[in-house]
């Protein structure tokens, strides 16, 4: 499994365009990889600022090809403004009991049902709008994805929709928010999992990829 990333060049057109539409950075990332894949090879990616650099973050099995991103939408050919790390060499730095700060684009959305005796049923998809639904959301998630957070542990950075139309016309409407803090590994084989697999909905569209860096305290 790699983490890799791509400095992307945000004046020019097609990248602003790619910014606005998850469903072309989807696109893009798709084609990196290759599209004939296992359906087990979990693939992650996020738009993040990076030391004031837009970046592309891919989590992958395998190693993108950016050559196409690059020239489309980072710095061409000739400025090859990428690189990737093995993430088993941070699995093997994790423990119980860790600090770690986090980073996490997702979808925060709860099952709304018309009728609470129609528990069989499947509810209506809702987003969670505010900075309190969406921070308690994570919180109600952290133990089962192997870490511990608490209400002053973390802040949501960033919110807003994202609008935008698939290839077969549909509207898609996602709810985004940009959480960042301090998180404790409670159980470590859980955590890496939730690493692998990401948290939550909307994964497809740049949410659920966790990604975390060394704690040296505040």
């Amino acid at each position: 499994m790699y983490l890799s990333r791509i400095i992307l060049n945000i004046n020019k057109r097609d990248t602003i365009r790619a910014m606005s539409s998850p469903q072309i950075l989807h696109g893009a990332v798709e084609s990196s990889l290759g599209f004939v894949r296992n359906e087990s090879e979990r693939t992650l990616w996020r738009l993040d600022i990076l030391n004031g650099q837009c970046c592309l973050l891919i989590q992958s099995c395998k190693i993108p090809i950016f050559e196409q991103i690059n020239e489309q939408l980072g710095f061409g050919l000739e400025n090859n403004l990428w690189d990737a790390k093995e993430l088993n060499n941070l699995f093997n730095r994790l423990d119980n009991n860790q600090l770690w700060r986090f980073r996490l684009r997702a979808n925060p959305v709860y099952s709304k049902t018309k009728n609470r005796i129609e528990t069989k049923k499947r509810g209506k998809v809702v987003a969670h709008v505010t900075a309190t639904q969406q921070k308690d959301w994570l919180i109600e998630r952290s133990q089962r994805n192997g870490f511990l957070i608490n209400n002053d542990s973390f802040d949501v950075v960033f919110t807003d929709w994202k609008k935008f139309r698939k290839k077969n016309g549909n509207e898609v409407t996602l709810r985004i928010a940009d959480f960042e803090g301090v998180l404790k590994i409670q159980n470590i084989e859980r955590f890496k999992n939730t690493i692998i697999s990401g948290i939550g909905r909307g994964k497809a569209y740049g949410c659920g990829l966790l990604t975390i860096a060394p704690y040296e305290g505040d």
